[in-house]
Parts: structure tokens; sequence; C-alpha cells
């Protein structure tokens, strides 16, 4: 499918964006954010246009911003402490700028390119700016529209922070990531990503699964900068939030949260609003494709525009995983093909005897298409 929505990112107060949990720049960086804040306050304090990631290195934190009705919050989250070190009230009636500055620690905040509040240097070591927008998992989410939202690896001064406002300013060797929504233009690590494609993979609590899939997206033939991975989750309740987070992929990989279930069509939408790419494809999470599957659907879509371009699923006869819910039968076919491989077995026996989950199919399994 092919598409390109030029929005804003709308968030509900229900769902939010990671990126990566806290980037390396540490103590001197700017944030720019063009968003329109929901009119009415919510009943938690916090709405994080940004949230404060917490920092696992002893005394350091990581940096969050709240947006909540008139009221802006920045805070420090450090592994035992979440700080409020600026605190200030604006006119939420229209769209703003809002730019967040550290430098050497200390935080000062301009709206719409006017300084309007300035906190202390922080007393952590070092302090880091985090990479997950709209919201976390306890609910503490913002409601509005996103624009456009940069970080930057410097500090910017009062005339570069006035040259933003103006549009004038574009150091973008700088960047540390920025996404712009309205054209899809993404920065990371100070180059532009040239996203022709979008995949959108919908999940719920399908960790392993959706795992593996990635693995098969690492072996990929497209280039790499070329294509993002958009994992849509409807409220998993198991590890798949730390994904993005605990896994390094050459590709450029975003993960979209919806706190309460709301279905897999609506979950696909949030994943199309948030797409870079013109070429959207949609990937089940238990699915391993082969080295050219984004190259193929690519090809079909240069070749002729306006097509819906289906792929057909074909079964191979392998286990993947070992569950205790199978069937006598299906744990006889499995006993019978591991024969063929008994350092495994002897493992699997010890899994099927004490009735536990197992992982039969590796990475090293998927990178060398062995599989």
């Amino acid at each position: 499918m092919k598409v390109m929505l030029n929005k804003p990112l709308t968030f509900s107060g229900n769902e939010f964006v990671g990126i990566q949990d806290l980037f390396n720049n540490a103590d001197n960086f700017t944030y720019e954010c063009i968003v329109l804040p929901g009119k009415h306050k919510q009943v938690n304090s916090s709405a994080y246009l940004v949230s404060p990631s917490c920092s696992k290195e002893v005394n350091t934190a990581g940096v969050g911003i709240s947006i909540n009705g008139n009221e802006i919050r920045v805070y420090e989250h450090s592994m035992n402490k979440l700080n409020t070190v600026i605190l200030a009230h604006y006119d939420n009636s229209n769209w703003i700028e809002l730019v967040l500055v550290y430098s050497n620690k200390k935080p000062s905040l301009y709206i719409n390119g006017k300084l309007i509040a300035v906190g202390h240097i922080s007393p952590f070591n070092h302090i880091f700016p985090s990479g997950v927008l709209g919201g976390n998992e306890e609910g503490e989410c913002f409601t509005g529209e996103i624009r456009s939202i940069k970080l930057w690896n410097e500090s910017l001064d009062v005339e570069h922070v006035a040259l933003l406002k103006e549009k004038a300013y574009e150091n973008n060797e700088n960047l540390t990531w920025a996404h712009d929504f309205l054209d899809g233009t993404i920065y990371k690590s100070g180059k532009k990503i040239d996203a022709k494609v979008s995949v959108i993979m919908p999940t719920y609590n399908k960790y392993p699964d959706i795992l593996m899939t990635l693995h098969s997206l690492e072996c990929q033939t497209f280039n790499k900068n070329e294509f993002e991975v958009i994992i849509v989750d409807d409220g998993s309740k198991d590890k798949t939030p730390s994904i993005y987070k605990e896994n390094p992929f050459s590709f450029h990989l975003k993960y979209i949260r919806s706190n309460h279930n709301i279905g897999r069509p609506n979950m696909r939408n949030l994943g199309i609003q948030s797409a870079s790419g013109s070429i959207i494809i949609f990937l089940d999470a238990e699915i391993l494709v082969k080295p050219d599957f984004i190259q193929q659907h690519y090809s079909a879509h240069i070749e002729k525009e306006n097509i819906v371009v289906c792929g057909s699923m074909v079964l191979r006869g392998v286990f993947t995983k070992y569950h205790p819910e199978f069937s006598d039968d299906q744990v006889a076919l499995l006993s019978l093909m591991m024969q063929k491989h008994y350092r495994l077995s002897l493992n699997i026996e010890n899994n099927i005897e004490n009735r536990k989950p197992v992982n039969l199919l590796s990475e090293k399994d998927i990178y060398d298409q062995s599989f």
C-alpha cells in the first residue's frame, strides 16, 4: 500500500512512542517540540510529552517534559528519585514551539522563542535526554498533537533559539534524532533517514515471535537506511515493551504502544500515522520473511502505482518452539524430527518432561537461513 498522510501525530492520552530509552549525549543537549497540547488538565499530575526514562547508572538521571493543561514541568528521573526541576505556566490556546536547553546540566525553558524559566544545575553526575514520546506504561500520557520534535547534541544559546523560531537554524549534523510528521523527515545521528518503506507490525503478547521476525528483517537485502519498522503493540503484558530498549537493530525501529486494548485495525492506523515511508507493508509478528521480502514489495510498487501487494505464507512444517499445550501427536512428531539433532533433543526431552516452553529456533538459524 502506498500512502503519505502529512499530518501531525495525534495523542489521545492512551499511547506512547519509543525510539530509544535514553540517548548517550549527556549534560548538553536541546529539545525543540512543535505541539498543540490538549486544552483541559488531566487527573494525572504528569502528562508526558517526553517521558523521563529512568537511568540505570548510579547518580545519573533521564530528562522528561510534561504538558498538562497550561502547566509545563521538566523532570529528572534517577534510580530512586523523580525531581521536578522546572514548573511554568503558559497560554495553551494554540500551537507552541517548546525548546528545552540543557547547558552543563542546567535547564532553560523557552516558549515561542522567549525564555520563561531557568532551573538549577542538576545535582546528578550526568543528565541524559529520553527518546520516549507521549507517555509511559503507567498511563501518564500526553493529549494533543505533535508536528515535529528534534533533539540536538548541543546546547543552543538565546540567539540560536530565536533562529529556531524563524526556522533559520539548520545544523542537521548535530541532530541526535528528529522527526517531522508533516513531511515524514527523520534524522538519526546527524544523518537523514530516507525511509522509502514502512513495515508496520501489529502485536499482542508475542514477544519471542516478534523478536525472531525482527531478526529476519535484519537479514533484508534492501538498504537498511531506506526502510523503518514500526511495532504497534496493543497493550501487551509480556516483554514486548523492552524490545526497542534492548535490541540495537541496524534499521530504524519505532515502538508504539496503546496502554488499553483498542484492536488490530486501530493499532494499524496508529502505525500509518507515524509512518515516514510512502510504501506501507503490514507484517504479522510471527512470520519469518526471506531476505528479499521488502525488495519484492518495493519493486512491485515501483513497477505499477496504486496497487495492493499480497504475500503468500509458506508453511514449512518447522517447529519453532515447544509449548506444554502440544497434543500427544505433536509431541510425537517433534520427537521424531529431533532424532536427527541429538544434543538439542536432550534439551527438548527435559523440557517436555518438565512441561516447560522452549524456543527451538535460534537467531543463528535465522541469520544463516538454515530453517
